[in-house]
């Protein structure tokens, strides 16, 4: 299990979307990422193992800030995924244009894969949906699946299929239950298309 590894996995969406990083959680990769604005608490829930939360911050840390090319006038969300001993995975919107998986203007998705090694064990997926979206849901093939209502728009949904390169699938549902999009995606994968600001995606 990748939880048994001595080091934390630490994302950015604008350069691991579809690949694989690795950082110390008291290294320079995860302070640097650290906005010194305290953040709005959008969520917190357990997934299985895991508390998953979404924070959205007023601005970017000035490492990122000097990179950044997106407007994100509605401030910059950010996820992470916990467990009791401390282990994390992290996924953030910073401010850069990034490979999305995109429904028209209803969903646009940013997976956040981790694992051990290059074996990829599942994903963290940042979720921008449209006003009328009041639930998403990611499900795989084998039946693994996590769902929530979009706080503001924003979502994240945790993911480990039983077979890590296991296509996942994102859903939105409106008002009255009905599916109004369906974004498939491979875990691992860039998907094609022009990078977009995903604050702005839709």
């Amino acid at each position: 299990m990748w939880l048994r590894l001595a080091r934390v996995a630490v994302f950015s969406v604008a350069t691991a979307v579809g690949g694989l990083a690795l950082g110390d959680a008291a290294g320079g990769a995860l302070r640097a990422s650290v906005q010194p604005e305290l953040p709005t608490a959008f969520f917190s829930r357990p997934v299985s193992d895991f508390t998953v939360e979404g924070l959205l911050f007023p601005s970017l840390h000035p490492a990122a800030a000097s990179r950044a090319t997106c407007p994100g006038t509605d401030g910059w969300f950010r996820a992470r995924a916990t467990v009791s001993n401390g282990w994390m995975v992290q996924a953030a919107d910073d401010g850069q244009p990034a490979p999305l998986w995109q429904d028209r203007d209803v969903l646009a998705v940013a997976p956040t894969a981790f694992g051990e090694g290059a074996r990829i064990t599942g994903a963290l997926i940042l979720v921008r949906a449209a006003p009328y979206v009041v639930h998403v849901r990611a499900a795989s093939r084998d039946g693994v699946v996590d769902s929530m209502t979009p706080t503001d728009g924003w979502a994240a949904l945790l993911v480990q299929p039983h077979k890590g390169d296991e296509p996942v699938v994102v859903e939105a549902f409106d008002g009255d239950g009905r599916q109004v999009s369906s974004v498939p995606v491979r875990l691992g994968e860039r998907p094609s298309g022009t990078p977009r600001c995903l604050s702005e995606a839709l």
